[in-house]
């Protein structure tokens, strides 16, 4: 299955998109980080049904247990070496 494109969702769904494959390319800064995390809490917070407050647990858990290899990936290299950022840890 193929993602959405980014022009298809919400916009506040545009931005995690967004701020998530600048991430995943070895593009994005700390700030992203800070951004998605923000943004987490506050569907969390002020959603008004359980799928509004649930949406963001994947990424919190995924900050939670990975965020040693996300912030890896603000810095250009991929622990698993799967992912292309530029030549290292390009996917096979």
């Amino acid at each position: 299955m193929r993602p959405a494109s980014p022009q298809k969702l919400p916009r506040f769904e545009r931005g995690e998109y967004v701020t998530l494959t600048n991430i995943a390319f070895g593009k994005g800064k700390e700030r992203d980080l800070e951004l998605l995390e923000h943004l987490a809490e506050h569907m969390r917070k002020d959603s008004f049904c359980g799928l509004g407050k649930s949406a963001a647990v994947p990424l919190q858990t995924a900050l939670k247990h990975f965020r040693e290899e996300i912030e890896a990936h603000l810095y250009g290299h991929c622990p698993a070496g799967v992912c292309d950022l530029g030549g290292e840890g390009a996917a096979a």
